[in-house]
């Protein structure tokens, strides 16, 4: 909370609160940089990770190319089709409908529980970009703003 005081009116300002969600698609070497095409990584805890590719399907790969703001999913990928990740295997069947706006509001079982997943079972997607600029980065969710003013009685 930010208070400050101006002349006999105070203003309490409570700073809207930001979750940071960062989801990328790493580029194989082999493909050109401006190609929508990769594996999938998540941001947690302070790490890059994959999500591994059980249950994966057009609605996870739909949801993925939405939130970078792409024009569609053409296809989801399974098996590390593009390449193995390294570092922690984040997610595992995640259960999108297709109707969110991130992969972080579908359901999964957990942070890093993935059972028997590997680099191995590395999830990927192919997004159609055509009319959109690949926007792959931080995606902040605003939760809330409030704004009041409190005047001192008469």
């Amino acid at each position: 909370m930010v208070c400050s005081s101006e002349r006999s009116i105070f203003k309490i300002v409570c700073l809207c609160s930001f979750k940071e969600k960062k989801i990328r698609l790493n580029l194989p070497d082999s493909l050109p940089k401006e190609n929508a095409t990769g594996r999938v990584e998540v941001y947690y805890n302070n790490k890059w990770g994959t999500v591994c590719d059980k249950a994966w399907d057009g609605n996870e790969a739909f949801v993925v190319c939405n939130e970078l703001g792409l024009v569609k999913a053409i296809h989801e990928t399974k098996n590390a089709k593009y390449g193995q990740g390294e570092g922690p295997i984040w997610l595992s069947k995640v259960g999108c409908t297709g109707g969110e706006s991130s992969l972080f509001n579908c359901p999964h079982p957990g942070w890093g529980n993935v059972g028997s997943c590997t680099h191995g079972n590395d999830a990927g997607v192919k997004c159609l970009q055509t009319g959109k600029k690949m926007n792959v980065g931080t995606h902040c969710v605003q939760t809330k703003t409030i704004f009041f003013e409190v005047l001192p009685s008469q």
